[in-house]
């Protein structure tokens, strides 16, 4: 990424998607607050992406889209920031930061898994995905000043935004409690993992490293010097 390590990150490293009248407001309210950015089409996925950060807003969890982008950045090694109102819950993150992080995979993976309701928000995510300009027409202007403001302190520089790498914060725009999160990475992943075979990532690389302790001429193998064994391609597994 090419931010700089102090002060805002330059307005050529952000990219911003909108979708519906939230979007666009937290759009507006990032340039009240002096953010520059460009602005991209939420379905020109062959853009150039020559940015370091990726933002999109919605009024909705859009998840065929953020999956669209988040994945197009993780290609690029771009960071992707979803900001998203997700029944009652404002949530920025979870913040992909390739190589720091999980992945989009992942996240919808974890939220799959802790969901109480799955088979009503599947139709209501396959609703969404089919008509991602549908959703909620109304909004809270002042959540939409919170999301712009939770975005500027985040990209306030290249350090700042590492530091959030995979980490989530949401507000309910009810009760107005704000939690935090952190995603934690599906095992096997072979978009964010380490694109090995599981047994190649347990024991198999400890007993190698471990190999001197009892044979004093054992050279010691690493995952850059054994044979290319540990870089072959991941199998997909799942826990």
């Amino acid at each position: 990424m090419q931010g700089s390590q102090t002060g805002l990150m330059e307005p050529s490293d952000l990219q911003m998607i909108s979708i519906g009248a939230f979007g666009r407001a937290v759009v507006r309210r990032l340039r009240d607050q002096g953010s520059k950015f460009s602005e991209a089409s939420s379905n020109h996925l062959n853009s150039p992406l020559r940015n370091s950060a990726v933002i999109l807003a919605a009024p909705h969890p859009a998840p065929a889209l953020c999956e669209s982008w988040a994945s197009l950045a993780q290609e690029k090694g771009r960071a992707f920031l979803p900001v998203v109102i997700d029944e009652s819950i404002l949530r920025l993150g979870p913040i992909i930061v390739p190589g720091l992080s999980g992945c989009w995979r992942c996240w919808m993976a974890r939220y799959r898994q802790h969901d109480p309701h799955p088979r009503e928000t599947a139709a209501l995510h396959a609703f969404y995905n089919d008509h991602p300009e549908s959703g909620p027409g109304g909004y809270l202007e002042p959540f939409a000043w919170i999301a712009a403001s939770q975005l500027r302190a985040i990209l306030d520089s290249r350090a700042s935004l590492e530091r959030w790498a995979g980490k989530l914060w949401q507000v309910d725009i009810f009760s107005r409690e704000v939690t935090t999160g952190e995603l934690v990475g599906v095992d096997g992943c072979c978009c964010c993992g380490l694109c090995r075979p599981l047994h190649s990532r347990t024991y198999a690389e400890m007993r190698g490293s471990l190999a001197y302790l009892w044979n004093s001429d054992a050279e010691q193998e690493s995952p850059e010097t054994d044979g290319g064994k540990a870089h072959s391609a991941c199998t997909g597994e799942r826990k």
